[in-house]
């Protein structure tokens, strides 16, 4: 429960810094760890300054990433 709390702290801090809603960055937040990728070690930050750059949504980068 702590972990998950944890993270969910990140996900929030990391959504209100940053374009993107707080429902995409859980989704992307998710779909990373599914595949074993940690997004708070700046996979995420990459991600989205990425898909920010390009104008594309965050989830386009997080499953060309996971591909």
């Amino acid at each position: 429960a702590e972990k998950a709390k944890s993270s969910m702290d990140w996900i929030t801090k990391f959504a209100a810094k940053t374009p993107y809603e707080l429902a995409g960055v859980t989704e992307a937040f998710i779909k990373l760890k599914s595949y074993g990728i940690d997004p708070m070690d700046g996979t995420l930050t990459t991600l989205g300054d990425t898909a920010s750059a390009m104008n594309k949504p965050l989830m386009t980068a997080v499953a060309t990433h996971t591909r």
